[in-house]
């Protein structure tokens, strides 16, 4: 280290929590995630899913360990077995406003 300089840290409450690769699964039997993409404090994921996965609840458990980091984390689920490039629906979460879903 150079004389007069220190390592300066962040305080303990701003550091980043270590980060466990077995929080959010890139896929399993009924989703695959396809897109990842962060800008401005947003997280947004893109999910192909097979018919009948509760796409709610899904979302609501690959937001979770994303909450902490990001203002707003949306997620656009895509049919496994369509052949359209449209989203089927998009889950929404922000502090303010909770989670919205909306079916296109």
């Amino acid at each position: 280290m150079v004389a007069g300089c220190r390592e300066v840290r962040p305080p303990a409450e701003h550091a980043e929590a270590p980060r466990d690769p077995t929080e959010m699964p890139l896929d399993n039997m009924q989703y695959s995630i396809l897109k990842m993409a962060t800008a401005h404090g947003a997280f947004t994921l893109e999910v192909e899913v097979d018919k009948g996965v509760d796409t709610f609840a899904l979302a609501r458990q690959l937001i979770a360990p994303l909450k902490a980091q990001y203002a707003e984390v949306l997620v656009y689920f895509y049919d496994r077995a369509g052949e359209g490039e449209l989203p089927m629906r998009r889950v929404q979460w922000t502090e303010g406003r909770a989670y919205t879903e909306i079916e296109y």
